[in-house]
Order: structure tokens, then C-alpha cells, then sequence
């Protein structure tokens, strides 16, 4: 009936034909896959036609460091003040510090156990939360100087200035 040479012609081509099918074809591109294309295009088309920022001083990155590195300065001492409905505001107190947000940890957030989720440790060797509506302050007592610890939920507000502003109870 066929020859040999002409049944493996055949099996080398239906190989081959199934190996294009197999490779060919595929998935049909995602929804995130096109808007990840399409916002790449459009990224692409603005830097070829505008360029990139020209960033010489890095002055964020500045004013970033010198936060982050005023923050470790265990004596800097501050004024809070809490913000009230009608905007205006009302002295909490001398605190140290800046405060740190409620949802701060000094272990990572969540365990990765297939990698892929990394959690990324800020320079002071904590982790920061995306959001926090709360913040831990370090309160000096006007009458003793000794400090402790307070929860502060409101709006706050942390500053080396003196602002003038209403007592807590009027």
C-alpha cells in the first residue's frame, strides 16, 4: 500500500503539523496582557516625543532622605496638634518625634512562601503600612518631662513649630 519512506514522510509531517497547531495558536491574549501592551505603546509614544525628565538635583530624593533620617533623631522634640471640625486646632502637647503610623511592623506584613509576594523593609528596619489613619505619638509632660506613649486617631499634626492654637478642652 504506501512504502516506508512514505509513511514516515507522514509521521514527520503530521508531527510537525501538530507541533505548529500546539505552539501556534495558544491563549488569546488577556485583558490585563492588552492593557499592559497598549500602556506600554502609549509610554513608549510620549518618551520618543517628549524625552524623558531631566532630573539633575534630585531634590525629592533629598527632601525624602532628610525626613527619614530627621525621624531617627531620638531627641527631636515637637509640637502636636489635633485638628478640629472646624478646621482649627488645639494643642495636644510636646512630643518626640513624628509619630509612627498605627499600622507599622517591625516584621514583615505577610509570609511568601512561593515567592511571590516580597515585602520591602524601609531603612529605618520597619515595614510600612500603604495607608494608616492612627499614629503612635511619644508625649513629653509639660509638668514632669517624662514621656509615654499615646494612640492618636484624628487628624494630627506633627511640627517643630509652635502654631498658635486652642486648649484640648474649649
Amino acid at each position: 500500500m504506501f512504502s516506508s519512506t512514505t509513511k514516515k514522510l507522514v509521521a514527520v509531517f503530521g508531527v510537525l503539523g501538530i507541533l505548529t497547531l500546539a505552539t501556534a495558536g495558544g491563549c488569546p491574549p488577556s485583558s490585563n496582557e492588552k492593557q499592559n501592551a497598549y500602556s506600554n505603546d502609549q509610554g513608549n509614544a510620549a518618551i520618543n516625543k517628549w524625552g524623558n525628565p531631566k532630573v539633575i538635583n534630585f531634590t525629592e530624593y533629598r527632601l525624602a532622605t532628610d525626613a527619614i533620617s530627621l525621624r531617627d533623631e531620638p531627641n527631636l522634640v515637637m509640637n502636636a496638634y489635633l485638628q478640629s471640625l472646624d478646621g482649627s486646632l488645639r494643642c495636644y502637647g510636646k512630643v518626640v518625634g513624628y509619630g509612627i503610623p498605627y499600622g507599622t511592623q517591625i516584621t514583615p506584613p505577610f509570609t511568601s512562601d512561593n515567592g511571590n509576594q516580597n515585602p520591602v523593609r524601609e531603612p529605618n528596619a520597619l515595614f510600612m503600612p500603604e495607608t494608616a489613619a492612627a499614629t503612635w505619638i511619644r508625649v513629653i509632660d509639660p509638668d514632669t518631662g517624662k514621656t509615654q506613649i499615646d494612640y492618636v486617631e484624628p487628624n494630627l499634626i506633627v511640627s517643630p513649630i509652635e502654631r498658635p492654637c486652642k486648649p484640648l478642652d474649649k
